[in-house]
């Protein structure tokens, strides 16, 4: 699922509109119906307003799908890497490969991937 299905799904779950969301985050509705609409997403700090006007974490918010809502699942490294790519995208690249590892070392941790 992309940015724009999950926020989507959040307002649906949840009985707002975008105009709710624009007066909790103090979005513009041009910004948000962008997002909505999936014709761009949005960088850390709006990700960050839209995900506590809502309650969820950041990731709570890129991973929101059936899947996730779902008590004690977690998903694998490959799974998190390809539902968070635009949230890896804002991660300076000489970071990545630490995000990454760090990320791995928890689902390890957890049993969820392979030792």
């Amino acid at each position: 699922m992309t940015f724009s299905d999950n926020l989507k799904a959040v307002l649906a779950d949840r009985g707002l509109k975008q105009v709710d969301l624009c007066k909790k985050t103090g979005i513009s509705t041009s910004i948000m119906c962008n997002y909505i609409l999936g014709n761009s997403e949005p960088g850390l700090s709006n990700l960050s307003a839209i995900a506590n006007a809502l309650n969820l974490s950041i990731d709570e918010l890129i991973t929101y799908t059936d899947k996730a809502k779902a008590p004690g699942y977690d998903p694998t490294l490959e799974e998190w890497k390809s539902r968070n790519e635009f949230l890896m995208n804002l991660v300076p690249v000489d970071m990545r490969p630490a995000v990454l590892s760090l990320i791995e070392a928890t689902l390890k941790s957890r049993g969820l991937l392979d030792t």
